[in-house]
């Protein structure tokens, strides 16, 4: 694998991490919304242009679960992670990954969590894509 791939793939993974639900505990309930199902009498009335429309708001819902070929990446990435030997390397690597789906920016978590400088935290992440199970996949 090259460093892109290896770097699409763990983009890739950490947005499909932030869809998984958090199933370490049940979620308490902020506030109730029960959907809303239209019958066939309340559809009967609809012209064809409703009807269209709610009919692509329900497939467009379902295209936005994740795909079985989602979590296979998912689960290669964290396969693959675990062979990087320095643990701050793993941090950094998945951190990076985060960042660049949309979670906190990899500055503000190298200063604040890690406590190292950015350039040092994106050579661990650099570093850790060099491990030899990455170069034989």
């Amino acid at each position: 694998m090259t460093h892109d791939e290896i770097a699409e793939l763990f983009i890739h993974a950490a947005e499909v991490d932030r869809r998984l639900p958090n199933t370490a505990r049940p979620a308490r309930l902020n506030a109730q919304a029960l959907p809303y199902v239209h019958d066939h009498v309340d559809q009967a009335g609809w012209a064809g242009q409703r009807y269209e429309e709610e009919r692509q708001a329900f497939w467009d819902a379902r295209s936005i679960r994740l795909q079985v070929k989602d979590v296979t990446d998912w689960e290669r990435a964290n396969d693959l992670i675990v062979h990087v030997q320095r643990e701050r390397d793993r941090r950094c690597l998945w951190s990076w990954a985060k960042s660049k789906a949309g979670g906190m920016s990899f500055s503000k978590w190298c200063r604040s969590v890690e406590h190292i400088h950015r350039n040092y935290g994106k050579e661990c992440c650099d570093r850790a894509p060099k491990s030899s199970i990455f170069r034989s996949t």
